[in-house]
């Protein structure tokens, strides 16, 4: 009677093994499958917050450079002087850059402290009359490796977006300037990504925030 029982038993043993072991894979997959879900819902959550936090940001920036475009396009003289500066000579637009500097050097400090580190003043050809932030640099053309300026020429209407320009990637605002019709060129007002980055990181704390850039195209 033993030993027919621990024969049987002997017997069982691979079929329990094997039943263990189905187990054992069973409570292994529903373990992964409960922490993907898991992790997933964290992600899912963080991503939430990072959007928000991106989107309340820029919408920040943007109703702020749209206020100070406002103030800036009911000026008579930025009107003026940027509907001369089209038609004149170098000597004619070194003058309005002067002029441009004493109007509105108040208002760039003020801009800066708020973020809008780059302010420019373009021309309707796509040029920069003048830029705030490097006073010596102007006169070069934008609108070839500017979308944003393009854009904003072209269809007379206001872009916002990352571009990255010369420098540095920014978050860029660029609104044309018109009057009786014809364009008369453009202001611009930038964030960097680095101050953006700064903002984000105030409010996720212990979160790194990079920026990607996508080509459509290799470079040569």
């Amino acid at each position: 009677m033993t030993r027919s029982r621990i024969s049987l038993d002997s017997k069982l043993l691979p079929l329990i093994a094997v039943l263990t072991f189905m187990v054992l894979a069973a409570w292994l997959a529903f373990t992964h499958d409960q922490y993907r879900s898991v992790g997933k819902l964290l992600a899912d959550q963080h991503g939430a917050s990072v959007e928000a936090s991106y989107r309340a940001s820029s919408r920040m920036y943007q109703l702020s450079a749209g206020i100070m475009f406002r103030e800036l396009s009911r000026h008579p003289a930025v009107i003026d002087w940027l509907e001369t500066a089209n038609g004149g000579d170098e000597h004619e637009r070194a003058r309005i850059r002067d002029w441009f500097s004493k109007l509105l050097r108040s208002d760039y400090l003020r801009l800066r402290d708020e973020g809008f580190v780059q302010f420019q003043i373009h021309l309707a050809d796509g040029s920069v009359l003048y830029r705030f932030h490097r006073p010596e640099a102007f006169g070069d053309a934008l609108t070839e490796m500017r979308p944003s300026v393009r854009l904003a020429h072209a269809e007379r209407r206001t872009i916002v977006g990352f571009e990255a320009g010369r420098g540095y990637p920014a978050l860029r605002h660029v609104f044309p300037v018109e009057y009786e019709r014809q364009l008369l060129g453009s202001i611009e007002l930038s964030v960097p990504f680095t101050r953006l980055q700064q903002r984000f990181e105030e409010l996720l704390p212990g979160n790194t925030f990079l920026i990607q850039e996508h080509q459509r195209h290799p470079r040569p």
